[in-house]
């Protein structure tokens, strides 16, 4: 993490795909930012979101993936929200179901308007270990 070691709960939606509490159809997730160039949620993805067996659809990585680097820049101002323009994925391996990972996203560079970020999911197997509840 960066400068704070007391994480800050960023604000969710009613209705996002990806943040909305009140969306039964939705990912539901909770992210969280170290008030200087992060955001991370943990987050396991259940099995009504499967592409082939046992495997995350693409798609569903993609939105995660999305969301988490829209959120870079709300950690500065909670209340400022960007919309991608360009992104790629690039899928290393297969992401497994009912699998908690860590999801992170960090600013790699901002100027103006436009900022460019990067975010990646860290399964346990891949050198990121939940914590106990």
């Amino acid at each position: 993490m960066g400068g704070n070691d007391i994480p800050r709960k960023q604000p969710n939606s009613q209705n996002c795909y990806v943040c909305g509490l009140e969306n039964e159809y939705g990912l539901q997730l909770v992210f969280f930012d170290n008030g200087v160039d992060e955001v991370w949620c943990d987050y396991a993805i259940p099995e009504h979101y499967q592409g082939y067996p046992g495997v995350a659809h693409g798609g569903v990585v993609a939105a995660i993936l999305d969301e988490i680097c829209g959120r870079v820049t709300m950690i500065t101002d909670l209340n400022h929200f960007m919309m991608i323009a360009k992104m790629e994925v690039k899928y290393r391996c297969p992401v497994p179901l009912n699998v908690k990972m860590r999801v992170v996203g960090r600013v790699d560079r901002r100027r103006g308007r436009l900022a460019q970020a990067r975010g990646e999911l860290r399964l346990p197997d891949r050198g990121w270990q939940p914590r106990p509840p």
